[in-house]
């Protein structure tokens, strides 16, 4: 387990500073240092990088994905090209990390305005010494519109030096296969454009980028040529420079495509042209960010690391979906790896609806909205999903890109046997629903997508007959648990089976109830008889979970416990995920017996696993155990590096991280019909703070190691809560407060 003695001192409150110049490195700084804006994510690779064995300069854009033209590559997120590149020559040599003697260098990403700056001071052969400083940003303000701020100071000389500023369409994945070709190329003064196609899926990707060179307030004279290599555009400005004077190139750049936008040539280049300086960019930029930060700080008191990183998943979640997605429309949802990388084909796991969406319903019930439309888009080929398969209902599939057909590698069984994909999206419905009271979307979208896989589980399911009795099994599947493949009755996947239909067949008895008319009209839209619910409460009545209620011990799967020494070792979180997310299947007791049994096979293998274990640690009472697991949590993009963080950040490990914080250490859950608020603070915090979004109503929460406090927004209405295991309401404008 982490021990937190880990280096530190790059996490800094508001800010990640590095100066970290290994070259072996740099994939690990493009992941977490990546800027977007929901639409747009832009890999912060160095602007003269190119992709080769240490650097993968990429920009994603959300819904955009294409096919190689090899059967072993699935479907994939088609990297648009490569807008940061600028290089430097100062007459004797172009900067490179890898050749130029690097003198100092020093990147930060600033979280609160929403940037990333570099400052580096390099040597050319000659002895001439330059320092680069470069902010980029990528807008919240415009989603079309990214920008780079670019100057030198020659420190020790003056004379002739070039820039030269790129749209490179030649950009690949490391893997070095190319997913577009050019269309077409243009040159007006200074914006150039660029047009590349997908190959496979024939989607345009349009760039146009305006360029203006200064010096203080005033414009400088420099020759200006365009460079047209194949798949490429530039312009190579040329200048005379003085030594000490600060020369800024400012890029500001437009991206769309034909998906959505009929003409993406006009389009990007009337959104550049009309676009503000980069002054006035990153001013409109950071007032979005300003109010993001209003709603979704965390403030932890006593704790460097652990409030860095809470401040870098809200950050980075924001970045991976936010009201962008509900303002364009967009029918996309969050990749396992953000739009930050090349990891898992920018595919969509269920690593959406079980880890992050619980952060995007506590803070803006429309983008999660938006992202649980993404799988509604998709009702149509889950539904052929399950006729693949000769069951009736809808199935998920365990990796999901443009059209909900499984993409998951062909090599990788998960794609056909990881199959609690299809309780978890509707498990995620429901928490929405529970979370933000929204009853138009859980009688529309949310309940057709319960129902519709509730018909998959009770046709999955099979009947075997057992001694005179019987009972319905569900085989050769992988559960959360992927070390173990095929088994049997995976107690993970049958009880949220489970609990699919059971949910289905509950909001349905009630519809009948108490909105006759809703549910003839829900009934006859899906065909629902009187005959298939008894089918359904036949099957959860009868499916076989594995419980021994003497010892009150769970088993993974059939056989689990016969299993010896190293055999027994799992992946992640599997039975204990179960139980806490089913809190009916357990007791205190119970939960602590399985966590005693589970707790030590578990390798954390998966980034998913550490974040929840702060959950069922502070739940059992195990509160030391609750703070190592978030060091570890933490330590997974923070820390750790030429890992897997090098092919993009780890989208899950952010949701479940913010988890931890809110409602674990802070003890902020959402029950049935009312919140909960039970703080449990580590030793070493002084005070906790943060605030979400319950049925309509903000709640800022303000935790001491012996006081609590909790303010109610002027605007909203009055919710249900449980504080420290008393009942009561809160209305807007109200305040709670104390001891504990």
């Amino acid at each position: 387990m982490a021990t937190g003695k880990a280096d530190t001192s790059h996490l800094r409150g508001w800010k990640i500073v590095t100066d970290d110049v290994d070259l072996s490195h740099l994939k690990y700084w493009e992941s977490v240092f990546t800027l977007g804006n929901g639409y747009l994510g832009v890999r912060g690779s160095l602007e003269e990088a190119r992709t080769d064995e240490f650097n993968e300069p990429l920009t994603l854009i959300a819904e955009i994905y294409d096919d190689p033209p090899y059967e072993e590559h699935p479907e994939r997120l088609a990297p648009a090209p490569n807008w940061t590149c600028i290089t430097f020559d100062d007459g004797t040599g172009q900067l490179s990390l890898a050749e130029s003697k690097i003198l100092s260098q020093t990147r930060i990403l600033d979280m609160r305005r929403g940037t990333l700056t570099r400052h580096v001071r390099f040597e050319s052969k000659d002895g001439r010494i330059t320092s680069i400083i470069s902010t980029r940003l990528v807008s919240m303000a415009r989603p079309h519109i990214a920008a780079i701020a670019y100057s030198i100071v020659p420190e020790n000389y003056s004379g002739k030096v070039s820039l030269i500023s790129q749209l490179d369409g030649t950009v690949t994945y490391g893997d070095g296969i190319v997913q577009t070709e050019e269309v077409s190329k243009n040159w007006d003064k200074n914006i150039i454009s660029l047009i590349v196609k997908t190959k496979q899926s024939g989607i345009d990707i349009a760039e146009s980028a305006r360029h203006r060179l200064v010096c203080g307030l005033s414009k400088v004279d420099a020759s200006v040529d365009v460079e047209q290599p194949k798949g490429k555009i530039g312009l190579k400005f040329v200048l005379d420079v003085e030594q000490g004077k600060v020369y800024t190139l400012e890029k500001v750049v437009a991206i769309d495509t034909s998906f959505r936008e009929t003409d993406p040539q006009r389009s990007v280049y009337s959104r550049v042209s009309d676009a503000p300086d980069f002054a006035g960019l990153e001013r409109e930029h950071a007032a979005v960010w300003r109010r993001y930060w209003d709603d979704c700080d965390i403030k932890i008191v006593g704790d460097r690391f652990v409030q860095t990183m809470a401040r870098f998943f809200v950050f980075q979640l924001l970045q991976a979906a936010s009201h962008n997605n509900v303002e364009m429309g967009l029918s996309a949802s969050v990749p396992a790896k953000t739009l930050s990388g090349p990891g898992y084909n920018g595919h969509i796991f269920w690593d959406t609806e079980i880890y992050m969406l619980p952060f995007y319903s506590q803070q803006y019930p429309d983008i999660a909205k938006s992202l649980l439309m993404y799988r509604y888009d998709r009702m149509d080929t889950a539904r052929k999903n399950a006729e693949a398969e000769k069951c009736k209902g809808a199935r998920f599939p365990w990796e999901s890109a443009s059209s909900g057909v499984d993409t998951t590698p062909k090599w990788c069984a998960t794609g056909w046997r990881e199959i609690h994909v299809v309780a978890d999206v509707a498990f995620g419905c429901w928490q929405h629903y529970l979370t933000t009271g929204d009853e138009e979307f859980l009688l529309g979208p949310g309940l057709e997508i319960i129902l519709e896989t509730a018909r998959y589980w009770a046709t999955r399911a099979e009947l075997k007959q057992i001694n005179g009795s019987y009972r319905y099994e569900i085989t050769e599947v992988i559960g959360p648990d992927e070390f173990h493949d095929p088994v049997d009755n995976s107690v993970f996947t049958n009880a949220m089976a489970r609990w699919n239909i059971r949910k289905a067949m509950e909001l349905l008895e009630q519809l009948k109830t108490e909105r006759p008319q809703i549910y003839e009209k829900i009934s006859a839209k899906h065909e629902i008889t009187d005959d298939e619910i008894l089918k359904w409460r036949d099957v959860a009545d009868n499916i076989k979970i594995n419980f021994d209620p003497q010892t009150g011990l769970y088993e993974e799967f059939d056989g689990y416990f016969q299993l010896q020494g190293d055999n027994k070792k799992i992946k992640q979180a599997d039975v204990l995920l179960m139980l806490y997310l089913l809190p009916e299947m357990r007791t205190v007791e119970i939960f602590r017996k399985n966590f005693e049994v589970y707790y030590p096979v578990t390798t954390h293998e998966s980034s998913l696993s550490p974040g929840v274990h702060v959950l069922f640690s502070l739940d059992i009472g195990y509160k030391d155990h609750a703070y190592n697991y978030e060091i570890m949590a933490c330590s997974i993009d923070g820390i750790r590096r030429g890992g897997a963080t090098d092919a993009g950040l780890h989208a899950a490990s952010l949701g479940g991280g913010w988890s931890s914080i809110v409602a674990g250490f802070g003890g902020v859950r959402v029950m049935p019909d009312h919140l909960r608020v039970a703080p449990d603070l580590p030793a070493k915090w002084k005070s906790l703070a943060f605030s979400i979004k319950y049925r309509g109503q903000r709640l800022r929460f303000f935790f001491e190691c012996n006081s609590l406090r909790i303010d109610a927004d002027a605007e909203g209405c009055p919710v249900e809560l449980e504080v420290l295991g008393k009942r009561t309401t809160i209305r807007p404008g109200e305040t709670i407060q104390s001891a504990w």
